[in-house]
């Protein structure tokens, strides 16, 4: 019987890491088709970096740019729509990799 859980929760984790990997690559690439269709529009690329989003979203730190300068610095460079990608295919490769490990695991654990 509990063999029959164990299986079913590692089939969500992998729905839910499918979930992510598709969100992520998907939200990216749209982020950049974006973008694309601005420039075609107005000839003028509009890059959106993380911090651009952050500010957006009015995170209090981000508007503040006296608390790190290295980190805001490097949130500045980093491009949104890669962050995005890679976000997704990193957290849906722990989620594979947790179902994986419930799928393998020992017999009394749930």
């Amino acid at each position: 019987m509990w063999k029959r859980y164990r299986h079913g929760w590692s089939r969500f984790f992998e729905a839910l890491s499918a979930v992510f990997l598709v969100t992520g690559l998907v939200a990216g690439i749209g982020l950049v088709g974006w973008q694309a269709i601005t420039w075609f529009q107005s000839g003028v690329w509009r890059p959106i970096s993380v911090l651009a989003a952050l500010k957006s979203l009015g995170i209090a730190w981000a508007l503040d740019s006296t608390a790190s300068i290295a980190f805001y610095n490097t949130l500045d460079f980093l491009p949104l729509s890669v962050t995005l990608a890679v976000t997704g295919v990193v957290v849906a490769y722990a989620l594979w990799f947790f179902a994986d490990h419930l799928r393998k695991g020992p017999k009394g654990v749930l």
